[in-house]
């Protein structure tokens, strides 16, 4: 049972989530610390350390560590996928930031409930419905229309943020799975979690950055400060996420998701200048009415399927009158018949008829 209310969380883990995604940006691109699997890495000793140190001397917390829920068959059968997963999403998405602008990266998390639809679908958690697909293709035609309109494309940050997006949706699920089958606390979660996170990332450091590692930067007492205060910063956003995911579930972790990402791309834009295309604006509304439908979706099937159906109407209807127009206009029907359209379109947009009679009214003008 939490302490806090679920939109308490919510809010916690928001704005947590911001801080920690702008440090990162400024660390690995504005400040040309372009290494992401130490970073991560160092997030992942730190919290190792931290709940070494609270197993031992805490008799408040790590409540389910001292009870030994967890037996070795769970640690190799849950918590390896799941520190694996979450070790290749942290490196990922932090490589991400070396290619690809804040806001674009945060226009393609919008796709994450997709992902996380899919999968539960591929696994047999959901079966398809109909309108879940048209919101699944509407959500990605939002993101296809970003990325065609990003400035300052990169098919390797592309792709980096792709991996990353799939890898933290398997972790959600995977944690979300972990916390109701073994019940875990939030904390003895990330006491297990974190070691064999740390290892896995360590040997990716060794591959990929120690041969150019800069050892006497981190070394200097002003960079360690910021690694410091990165590291804390880091700690407390992973233990907001399993307390949120632990209280609330997955899927409202997705949707809230996207009201950091909005943020995010207000404060990318603010602080780093970052270039947006109108046809970016219109593609991310787009993916933003679908996963509203989305979330309409889960709280309630039936509403959604009318409020789809409605939008369907109302645009059906505004395509028809804009044909009736363009008819009056360009085919040389008279000028009375225009004028009549034209008001028709205009009542059509205010919403004063329904779309049955907008129907009977173009039959009646032709």
């Amino acid at each position: 049972m939490s302490l806090l209310p679920a939109y308490a969380n919510v809010v916690i883990w928001i704005s947590l989530g911001i801080c920690m995604i702008v440090f990162n940006k400024f660390l690995l691109s504005n400040w040309h610390f372009g290494y992401p699997c130490f970073l991560t890495f160092w997030h992942c000793l730190f919290a190792s350390f931290i709940t070494q140190i609270m197993s031992r001397y805490s008799t408040v917390f790590l409540g389910s560590v001292r009870e030994g829920l967890v037996t070795r068959s769970i640690y190799f059968s849950k918590i390896v996928p799941l520190a694996l997963c979450f070790a290749l999403g942290l490196v990922f998405g932090n490589s991400a930031y070396k290619y690809i602008s804040l806001s674009y990266i945060q226009m393609l998390k919008s796709s994450t409930p997709v992902t996380l639809l899919l999968l539960n679908f591929a696994v047999g958690r959901e079966k398809p419905n109909k309108l879940q697909l048209l919101i699944v293709l509407l959500i990605s035609l939002g993101v296809a229309m970003a990325t065609a309109g990003e400035l300052a494309f990169s098919i390797v940050g592309f792709v980096l943020q792709f991996l990353a997006i799939v890898s933290d949706v398997c972790r959600m699920t995977l944690l979300d799975n972990l916390c109701l089958d073994v019940k875990l606390d939030s904390l003895s979660t990330l006491y297990y979690l974190a070691p064999i996170s740390a290892l896995f990332i360590f040997i990716m450091f060794l591959f990929l950055e120690a041969p150019s590692f800069p050892y006497e930067r981190i070394a200097t007492p002003s960079f360690a400060s910021v690694l410091l205060l990165n590291a804390c910063l880091a700690f407390s956003l992973n233990l907001a996420i399993i307390l949120l995911i632990a209280n609330t579930g997955s899927l409202t972790m997705a949707l809230a998701g996207l009201v950091k990402d909005m943020l995010i791309v207000v404060f990318s834009i603010l602080i780093f200048g970052s270039p947006v295309t109108t046809q970016q604006y219109v593609g991310y509304s787009i993916s933003l009415f679908g996963l509203f439908l989305y979330r309409k979706f889960k709280e309630d099937p039936a509403a959604a399927q009318e409020l789809f159906i409605d939008y369907q109407q109302r645009c059906s209807a505004i395509v028809h009158r804009l044909l009736c127009c363009f008819q009056c206009k360009f085919l040389g029907l008279q000028g009375g018949a225009e004028k009549h359209q034209e008001e028709e379109v205009e009542e059509m947009l205010q919403l004063q008829l329904p779309p049955s009679k907008f129907q009977d009214d173009k039959d009646e003008a032709l």
